[in-house]
């Protein structure tokens, strides 16, 4: 079970997190730091009963994804492609030509710039699948979680 106001990592680490309103919030570097490769997930919690995972790096989701990468966080990506985009890609972990074709795509939908980069204005624009805490079950909805 997760608890409130906690960053957890696919590796397992746990960092604390700043919580604003009730809702989980992400310190993070400003905008003049380049940010780096996302290499595992954050379970980002906008209630007290539904949560997402989000590509990460340690405590902070802003992060790079591109074609080379891999890891959980790609899978975090995949998925979300797979279930609020209906791309049909294989989620292997890895960012291959299908999964750039696929985040274009998405980038499209999302009317932002279809580079098929991974990076913060796609991260806050993607709509990301919507889990139960319990059981971290899909609900079959997908929520933006920014």
């Amino acid at each position: 079970m997760m608890k409130s106001r906690t960053a957890r990592t696919t590796s397992g680490l746990i960092a604390g997190v700043i919580a604003a309103s009730g809702m989980g919030v992400v310190a993070t570097a400003g905008p003049a730091h380049a940010a780096s490769t996302c290499t595992g997930s954050y379970a980002w919690k906008f209630s007290s009963s539904f949560f997402t995972w989000l590509p990460a790096r340690g405590d902070t989701t802003i992060c790079n994804l591109a074609s080379g990468n891999s890891g959980s966080a790609v899978a975090r990506l995949q998925n979300t492609l797979v279930l609020c985009y209906g791309q049909h890609i294989v989620v292997d972990g890895n960012f291959g030509r299908n999964t750039k074709l696929a985040l274009e795509a998405a980038q499209r939908v999302e009317k932002i710039e279809d580079d098929g980069l991974y990076g913060f204005d796609t991260r806050r624009s993607l709509k990301w699948p919507k889990r139960n805490i319990k059981g971290e079950t899909w609900t079959g909805t997908c929520i933006r979680a920014w």
